[in-house]
């Protein structure tokens, strides 16, 4: 009968769309040491202070879990750490932190239950299940980081200086990079071909290919209205698409042109690109904040 009235219950919750948490699993493993069922207070099934902890962390469980869920929100970054939540992207802050420098960027771990702060020294700042492998913070740059990617398994990460120099971290591999030979425009953007390669852009919209990404076109030799500021790869790493600060967008390889604001007067110059997960649009960032969503594969530029 209990089991009924259970389900009965259960189907009213969820035709509402209340999610149930169920804590019994917890209690039931070991109802002596969860409730009051075993000692001298009355021998009753009411959980005791382990068992508040197990059904607290059950809905702590759930709660990661909705949070972490498609399409539920974003976190924003200022350039000194503040994080900004929107929708139901679960806030971890960077508080009580004195940075030596701004922050440049920011990414999402794949489950979206942590990412990283990338600031312009080279200094990296991880939170929830984001991990931390190194960073260039204590290392004198001879220019600034204005780009950073994570390694796709989530185990590592790239950092990248103006001047072309590539850091790698955890299982990030280090393919090869532009540091020490003359660049006509600071590199201000990377992204990962996903299977062992890397792309670098420069802000003339210069590429240069490592590993196994693949070289599929440039605006190197272009004349721009306004410098590049951001890449994005295409599906399997066999494109990429580039985007201006007046929004111009160029695409590449399989990357396919779906619009741009290029000929549109922006209150705001655009500072990034990002690709929609089945890439049937791209999305810009705006310059106030570095931006990822708690749901979907974002990355951004400087």
């Amino acid at each position: 009968m209990t089991d009924d009235i259970n389900a009965a219950i259960a189907a009213v919750y969820a035709s509402n769309s209340v999610t149930l948490v169920r804590v019994a699993p917890a209690i039931d493993a070991d109802v002596c040491g969860m409730t009051h069922m075993c000692d001298n207070t009355g021998m009753t099934l009411h959980p005791n202070d382990a068992g508040y902890a197990a059904i607290a962390s059950a809905f702590e469980q759930a709660i990661d879990q909705h949070f972490s869920g498609p399409g539920h929100g974003t976190w924003m970054v200022d350039a000194w750490g503040e994080i900004v939540n929107l929708g139901n992207a679960r806030p971890r802050r960077l508080s009580g932190v004195a940075l030596n420098k701004p922050i440049v960027a920011m990414a999402a771990t794949s489950d979206r239950r942590g990412y990283w702060l990338a600031a312009s020294d080279g200094g990296i700042f991880a939170f929830g299940d984001a991990g931390f492998f190194g960073s260039t913070g204590a290392i004198h740059l001879n220019l600034p980081s204005w780009a950073w990617r994570p390694h796709p398994d989530d185990r590592g990460y790239w950092l990248v200086a103006a001047d072309g120099g590539v850091f790698a971290f955890g299982d990030a591999q280090f393919y090869g990079s532009m540091g020490g030979t003359h660049l006509n425009q600071p590199i201000v953007g990377m992204a990962a071909d996903g299977s062992g390669g890397y792309w670098l852009v420069a802000a003339d919209g210069g590429i240069f290919a490592y590993g196994t990404a693949g070289f599929f076109g440039s605006t190197g030799s272009m004349h721009l209205n306004e410098p590049v500021v951001g890449m994005a790869p295409a599906a399997q790493g066999q494109g990429y698409w580039l985007v201006a600060s007046d929004g111009g967008v160029f695409s590449y390889g399989s990357a396919l042109f779906f619009g741009s604001t290029g000929g549109l007067v922006l209150a705001q110059p655009i500072v990034g690109i990002t690709a929609s997960p089945d890439e049937g649009a791209t999305r810009w960032l705006a310059p106030t904040a570095a931006c990822s969503r708690s749901a979907t594969p974002t990355s951004t530029g400087p």
